[in-house]
């Protein structure tokens, strides 16, 4: 008997699929692009209503102030400071409430601090 060739078995082709294309990312991390409104709005609401509350209660008069800011700009720059050294986001509300409150006394008086501690801004 003559041997016969054996052939070997076919080699095993592996089809892969292309990988799906990786997405280009945009820009990157944004920062400080948030919208007020809602739960923000009424919690500076709030804030503001305490601070008037506590301005007519004679409260505001026992804090020192920071030269020509008056009370309320003393209270702004505290509560911006407060919140970027790790101060919860109430501090950051209080910063910008007492920020807009000072400006509105700046506006309607012209002047930024009282003569007299603990005087009606009602001027």
């Amino acid at each position: 008997m003559a041997k016969t060739k054996t052939k070997a078995a076919p080699a095993v082709k592996i089809v892969r699929v292309p990988a799906a294309p990786i997405a280009k990312r945009s820009g990157g991390r944004r920062r400080g692009a948030r919208v007020e409104g809602g739960k923000g709005l009424m919690a500076e609401l709030m804030v503001a209503a305490a601070l008037g509350w506590a301005q007519r209660a004679g409260m505001l008069a026992r804090i020192p102030t920071l030269g020509v800011l008056g009370i309320e700009g003393t209270l702004a720059v505290g509560g911006y400071l407060w919140s970027r050294n790790g101060g919860p986001p109430l501090a950051a509300q209080l910063g910008r409430v007492a920020g807009i409150v000072a400006a509105n006394h700046l506006g309607r008086t012209g002047i930024t601090t009282s003569t007299t501690v603990g005087a009606d801004y009602d001027d």
